[in-house]
C-alpha cells in the first residue's frame, strides 16, 4: 500500500521567504532569503533591524490578491514532485491566509498551473495535525512538532531552511532523501 503524503506549500514548492526578500529590498530594507532565521515573516523581519514600517510592508504584500499567484514554483520541487507522486498519494497541506480574500482561489489555480493538482488534493487549515496520513513534511517546526504529537507512530519531517534552524526535529534536506524514504 503507497504512503500517505501530507505535504505542505509555501517554503517547499514554492520558496516564499526569497519573494518576501525581494519585496522589502524593493522597499528599501535589502536582505536575502538566507538572512531571515525565523519561519513567522514579521519576526524574521524584525530579528534582522527591519524597521516596522518595513514589516508592515511586507505584512500587507501577503494579503494583496494576486501575491500568491506571484509566486515562483521552487525549480526542484517541479522535478521532484513528479517522483514522489508516483510513490505516495499526495495530499498538499496548506494554511489560508486570513487577510487575503483570494488566497485560496489563487492557490488553487497556482497548484493547477505548475503542479498538476487538483483542488481535490488540497486541504487549507490552521491546525495541520488534525490531518492524517502517514509522513507529514513542513517547514514550521511548530506545525511539525504538532503533527509528530499527535501521531506519534507516523513520521514528521521539518523542510530544512535557513529560518527554522535550533529546533531539535527529525529534518529532511531534498527531495531526493524525501524520495528514498518514501521507497522504504
Amino acid at each position: 500500500m503507497r504512503p500517505k503524503l501530507l505535504l505542505d506549500v509555501d517554503g517547499i514548492l514554492t520558496d516564499f521567504h526569497s519573494e518576501m526578500a525581494r519585496i522589502v529590498s524593493m522597499v528599501g530594507f535589502p536582505i536575502t532569503s538566507n538572512e531571515m532565521c525565523e519561519w513567522e515573516m514579521g519576526a524574521s523581519l524584525r530579528k534582522a533591524g527591519a524597521p516596522e514600517s518595513i514589516v508592515q510592508i511586507a505584512m500587507d504584500a501577503m494579503a494583496f490578491a494576486g501575491f500568491n499567484a506571484s509566486l515562483e514554483p521552487d525549480s526542484s520541487a517541479l522535478e521532484w514532485l513528479p517522483i514522489v507522486r508516483r510513490l505516495a498519494d499526495v495530499v498538499f497541506v496548506t494554511s489560508p491566509n486570513p487577510r487575503c480574500d483570494s488566497w485560496i482561489s489563487e492557490r488553487i489555480a497556482w497548484m493547477r498551473k505548475h503542479f498538476e493538482v487538483e483542488p481535490a488534493y488540497i486541504v487549507f487549515t490552521e491546525d495541520k495535525s488534525g490531518i492524517s496520513g502517514d509522513v507529514f513534511v513542513d517547514d514550521h517546526p511548530a506545525n511539525v512538532a504538532a503533527w509528530a504529537s499527535k501521531h506519534p507512530d507516523k513520521t514528521a519531517m521539518l523542510w530544512d531552511a535557513p529560518y527554522n534552524r535550533g529546533p531539535d526535529l527529525k529534518r529532511i534536506g531534498s527531495w531526493e532523501e524525501l524520495a528514498k524514504i518514501l521507497k522504504g
